[in-house]
């Protein structure tokens, strides 16, 4: 039988793990992420989405905070500043 509580992840330098062991970058300019309102395209709730302005052209899937759906985001950004945003 094998323990998983021997099991530990390692971790690339530039990443680390939040408790949902999901990785998340650990050099993110906060004065870089841009929080848009957007609605969910299957149950129609407003809510904020964080987007990295760093990154010039970005699409990612994330999950509705209301009905928990996930959902692809396609933002085009310049430095501070979302220039598109479309949700699929």
């Amino acid at each position: 039988m094998i323990s998983i509580s021997k099991f530990r992840p390692t971790a690339n330098p530039k990443t680390s793990f939040n408790r949902s062991l999901h990785f998340v970058p650990t050099q993110v300019n906060f004065r870089m992420v841009v929080y848009e309102s957007i609605s969910c395209p299957f149950c129609g709730q407003s809510f904020e989405l964080a987007v990295d302005t760093s990154s010039a052209s970005q699409r990612f899937t994330t999950d509705c905070e209301i009905c928990c759906r996930p959902f692809e985001v396609i933002a085009e950004c310049e430095p501070g500043e979302i220039t598109n945003l479309e949700v699929i």
